[in-house]
C-alpha cells in the first residue's frame, strides 16, 4: 500500500513538472512571437519612412508654390540655391538611404529563392530516381516470377 501511494505521488509530481515546463515553453514562444512582430513593424516603419522622405518634400514644395514650373516668370519667387547641387544631393542621399538596404534585402531574397529551387530540384530528382529504381526492381521480380512459373 505504501509503495503504491509513493509511486502514484511521484507520477503526479512528474506530470505536474512536465506541465509546468510545457506552459513556460508556451509563454516563451508567445513572447518571442510578439517581439518578432514588433521588430518587423519597427523595421518596416523605419525603412518606409526613409523611402518616402523625397515624396513628402516634393508634396511640400508643390503645396507652398515653390515648384519651378509654376513660377509666373523669370526671377520671381526664386529661391537662392543651386538647383543642380540640390538635385545631386537628393539623388545621393536617396541612394544611400534606400538602395543599400533594398539591395541587401533583394540579394537575400534571391539567395533564398535559389536555395529553395535547388532543394526542390534535388527532391524531385531523388523522387524520380526512387521511382525508377522501384520500377526496375519490380520488373526484375516480375521477370523472375514468370521464369519460375514457366519452369526455366
Amino acid at each position: 500500500m505504501y509503495h503504491e501511494v509513493v509511486a502514484s505521488s511521484i507520477l503526479k509530481r512528474n506530470h505536474r513538472n512536465k506541465r509546468k515546463i510545457f506552459d513556460h515553453f508556451k509563454i516563451i514562444l508567445d513572447k518571442s512571437y510578439v517581439a518578432n512582430k514588433t521588430a518587423m513593424r519597427h523595421k518596416f516603419h523605419n525603412y518606409a519612412g526613409k523611402c518616402f522622405y523625397a515624396w513628402s518634400d516634393w508634396v511640400y514644395t508643390i503645396g507652398t508654390g515653390l515648384e519651378r514650373k509654376r513660377w509666373p516668370g523669370p526671377r520671381k519667387y526664386e529661391v537662392r540655391y543651386n538647383q543642380k547641387l540640390v538635385e545631386h544631393f537628393i539623388k545621393i542621399r536617396l541612394k544611400k538611404m534606400t538602395f543599400r538596404p533594398w539591395k541587401r534585402f533583394a540579394r537575400t531574397q534571391a539567395t533564398v529563392n535559389l536555395m529553395f529551387a535547388q532543394k526542390l530540384t534535388t527532391f524531385i530528382r531523388e523522387t524520380f530516381n526512387g521511382w525508377k529504381k522501384l520500377t526496375k526492381h519490380f520488373q526484375v521480380l516480375r521477370k523472375d516470377a514468370m521464369s519460375m512459373w514457366m519452369g526455366k
